[in-house]
């Protein structure tokens, strides 16, 4: 049975994906940004997309409105 990332994993899954993007804190990102990046790994699936998110939300790095995911100034310094 093949391991599944951990949500630090998929948090760091996210924050790359913005850093390779050069987003900005206040900026966003579309979902569909996210999907196309799973499309191009083996690794991450949808649910862990979803883990990752959940618990960037939740330490204030990433603010979703309307399918929009807002890199804070908290995620930006992570990054």
């Amino acid at each position: 049975m093949a391991q599944h990332p951990t949500v630090e994993e998929s948090e760091r899954f996210i924050l790359d994906i913005y850093s390779k993007k050069a987003v900005r804190a206040g900026e966003m990102l579309l979902w569909g940004v996210f999907q196309a990046a799973l499309s191009n790994s083996s690794s991450f699936r949808a649910e862990d997309l979803k883990s990752g998110f959940e618990s960037l939300i939740k330490k204030g790095m990433v603010r979703e409105q309307d399918n929009k995911f807002f890199l804070t100034e908290l995620g930006f310094q992570a990054m």
